[in-house]
């Protein structure tokens, strides 16, 4: 990387920065942010949360007018009527309802396809459904240049954490986004909490792992501390296109102030040289990489100066960052200072942390998150790192004991049910399934004809929050991924029960449930495991 050349080497600044094609891609270039800008995705995701998050709570006008509009056999969940799944119908609808709300800008149309877009977005006002809709325009048209525009959108509200949207899946407002949508005061304080939150890289950028994946930093902190530590005490737009967007790490921040305190001594005749010699073309590309730089300089300093003891400012004729608020800028250093990256596999995990309103990371949950997801050796590197050496020690040897556990059942489903199987489909497998909103299930299983099995393991005594754990669990897979009319049940398996979990059984009462007990849904194992020896010695169902 060009910040770890050889120090005071420009000719090796200027070779590493050519060569090196990662640098910090915070957010969709189709995208500048602005208070105004906000306020219109603020907007629209309220559209989002009133019509697709939960379908089945509209009311009955609505319901029937939404579905009306999303028929279409690719996408209409078969006997459930009232409630679908991300699709090219929802997708279309969502963005007729986003242009007929001035939220997505239609400046840029030629005079042709502006007649068109407005004939979509009137039948589907109109309560015209999707097949009609396609047969009148065409599919290409639908699904190309028009739902581009909400896939847009989409994109923007993972990126900040605010909404999850999957093929096939509900869509899920996270708790962030609930209260941006809800909160009409002021959206700046929790703006602040989603840049200080926010890592990069992260894997709502799925493909982009190969250029961007080895860059870890929080860029709100990476950007507080060199900004304090520089004088005077801002960022121009060249020096974060140069520099800054160049870091991998956290530890860079030393090699960036160096560079950039370099850089502002030479006289402006070596820095346009220097930026020349960088913009020189290349084989292989059609536009210097500093010009990509420059497009994501501007917007990842409109991104960060949203909110914060900082704010955008014209520095030698372009955008910059400067400070307006010292005191305050350290305060949220020292309190972030423990924020861990973590390597989070998939985009779930990373919502599910990232969107949850009161989840940080700091190292010990990174120990915990490695240590669920079999990353021993990136656990036991961290342990050294927590202020509790030993605490942290033995908790992970608790946590991996658990592991072994939940190891075991994996490999040995015929002992909980015969015939289950681990749910897998694509690279993605039930072993401590991940979730936006709904937690972390540690394993999900099918039966041969189909049906979701929901168990969660415990290393020792449980009590009854288990079962409402449970039931969160088996509730996402019913609404997310069973059939229609499929039932979703579910094992805890655990060394021992309290008393109140009987009672939390006896409190599962419904017309359609034979059992009163609840037996039918959730059914209790106490297994016989000894987690010091991990000696096997039986599992026994609890007669409640």
């Amino acid at each position: 990387m060009p910040l770890n050349c050889k120090i005071g080497n420009w000719d090796g600044f200027v070779r590493k920065y050519r060569r090196t094609d990662s640098q910090w891609y915070l957010i969709p270039k189709a995208k500048t942010y602005s208070e105004d800008s906000i306020k219109l995705i603020i907007q629209g995701l309220g559209i989002l949360d009133h019509w697709l998050n939960e379908p089945e709570s509209l009311a009955k006008e609505e319901r029937e007018y939404l579905e009306g509009v999303l028929q279409d056999p690719e996408d209409l969940v078969p006997g459930h009527p009232t409630m679908f799944r991300w699709g090219k119908s929802a997708e279309a609808f969502l963005t007729a309802k986003l242009f007929k709300e001035g939220i997505i800008s239609r400046g840029q149309q030629d005079e042709e396809l502006r007649l068109k877009f407005d004939g979509i977005i009137q039948a589907v006002e109109d309560g015209a459904n999707y097949s009609d809709v396609v047969r009148s325009f065409g599919r290409s048209l639908l699904g190309g240049q028009f739902s581009a525009n909400s896939r847009n959108f989409i994109n923007i509200c993972q990126k900040l954490g605010l909404a999850w949207i999957e093929p096939d899946h509900f869509v899920t407002v996270t708790s962030v986004g609930k209260r941006l949508i809800d909160d009409e005061s002021d959206h700046r304080p929790l703006l602040e909490h989603q840049l200080r939150k926010l890592q990069f890289y992260n894997p709502t950028f799925h493909a982009a792992i190969q250029r961007y994946g080895h860059i870890k930093v929080f860029p709100f902190s990476f950007c507080l501390q060199l900004i304090i530590d520089l004088d005077p005490h801002q960022i121009t737009k060249n020096e974060f296109a140069l520099f800054v967007t160049k870091a991998t790490s956290m530890e860079d921040v030393d090699r960036c102030l160096y560079w950039i305190n370099e850089f502002r001594s030479l006289s402006d005749e070596e820095r346009t040289e220097l930026i020349r010699e960088i913009e020189r073309p290349q084989r292989g590309r059609t536009r210097p990489l500093l010009t990509e730089a420059y497009e994501t300089a501007s917007k990842n300093i409109n991104l960060l100066t949203l909110s914060g003891p900082w704010q955008r400012e014209a520095i030698d004729g372009s955008e910059g960052m400067v400070i307006t608020d010292m005191d305050r800028a350290r305060k949220i250093l020292s309190e972030d200072r423990r924020l861990q990256v973590v390597d989070f596999e998939t985009t779930e995990s990373w919502l599910g942390q990232y969107g949850n309103i009161s989840a940080k990371y700091g190292i010990d949950d990174a120990i915990e998150y490695y240590a669920r997801i079999g990353k021993v050796e990136k656990a036991q590197r961290l342990v050294e790192k927590s202020d509790d050496v030993e605490e942290s020690k033995k908790k992970l040897q608790q946590r991996l004991r658990e592991k072994e556990i939940e190891n075991f059942f994996r490999d040995n489903l015929k002992l909980i049910e015969p015939g289950l199987k681990l749910y897998k489909k694509g690279n993605k497998t039930g072993q401590q399934f991940e979730t936006p909103d709904g937690g972390i299930l540690d394993l999900l299983t099918v039966t041969p004809d189909g049906k979701f099995v929901v168990i969660e393991i415990k290393r020792d005594q449980t009590s009854d929050e288990s079962v409402g754990q449970t039931l969160r669990y088996m509730g996402w897979v019913k609404r997310n991924l069973a059939p229609p009319k499929s039932i979703v049940r579910g094992y805890i398996v655990a060394r021992n029960f309290d008393k109140y979990v009987t009672y939390a059984l006896f409190g599962m009462q419904h017309p359609l449930i034979p059992n009163s007990q609840g037996k039918d849904l959730l059914q209790l194992y106490k297994h016989n495991i000894d987690v010091s020896s991990m000696g096997i010695v039986g599992l026994d169902a609890l007669d409640a």
